[in-house]
């Protein structure tokens, strides 16, 4: 089970005086998503998004304490921290070469969840990746009208985690942003625009308005990378009426 928790902490209401306001920051426990089939030695992804009151970043993510177990058995596992735009990605190699049930507990400050997966010799790496471009919004801060506009890139199969490579067109320089993966009903999305509850901006919507160069890859449980194919100019869709 994907358990998101919104980041309402005593450290938080300890640097604000109210006890309520436009903060965002969720805590996203793994990807790809819950229930996955995933090979033998599988990496998975962690996500763990920042702190922001008010369009102000008050902390950054840090990683959690992680428990790995197949089939009720602790076993080892390597991590990989990357920083991104507005948060952090743990990657986690789980380095047993065994079958059977894989259940990955995260401890936070003040909860524990847990993902469940089986791992299978029978796995095998997709030979592409597709995906489906939408336009979506980030309303968990709707009531105080901080509404984020996203281009969603929903995969066609399980992804850990994105990378992009972009540019506003051929005279500028291009940029690489690592991006998490969503989960949502069992898929795998990057999200490009407007990010944490519309407060940070990993591509600017401008960019992604007026049509965007970019490369995406997608990187899998068996730590491989494909390169998905995107239109071009990747231009997010207009607002639904």
């Amino acid at each position: 089970m994907i358990a998101r928790l919104a980041v309402i902490a005593l450290t938080l209401v300890a640097l604000r005086p109210a006890a309520a306001g436009p903060y965002c920051g969720t805590f996203s426990d793994t990807a790809p998503a819950d229930g996955t089939v995933l090979p033998v030695a599988p990496t998975i992804a962690l996500v763990a998004e920042d702190s922001y009151y008010d369009g102000d970043r008050q902390a950054k993510a840090t990683a959690r304490a992680i428990r790995a177990t197949i089939d009720g058995k602790r076993v080892a596992l390597a991590t990989r921290d990357v920083r991104t735009k507005d948060g952090l990605l743990r990657f986690v190699t789980i380095q047993s070469r065994r079958e059977g049930k894989l259940v990955v507990t995260v401890k936070g400050r003040y909860n524990e969840t847990e993902s469940s997966y089986t791992i299978s010799k029978a796995w095998t790496a997709p030979e592409a990746v597709g995906v489906t471009l939408s336009r979506g919004r980030d309303t968990r801060l709707g009531p105080y009208r901080r509404i984020g506009e996203l281009a969603i890139l929903r995969a066609d199969a399980p992804v850990i985690a994105f990378s992009l490579r972009w540019r506003r067109d051929h005279d500028d320089t291009w940029r690489v942003l690592p991006l998490p993966s969503s989960t949502k009903d069992g898929k795998s999305e990057a999200r490009l625009g407007q990010t944490m509850c519309g407060m940070v901006e990993n591509v600017p919507l401008r960019f992604l308005e007026a049509g965007i160069e970019a490369e995406l890859t997608a990187w899998l449980p068996n730590g491989k990378t494909v390169p998905i194919t995107l239109p071009d100019p990747l231009v997010i869709p207009p607002r639904s009426q």
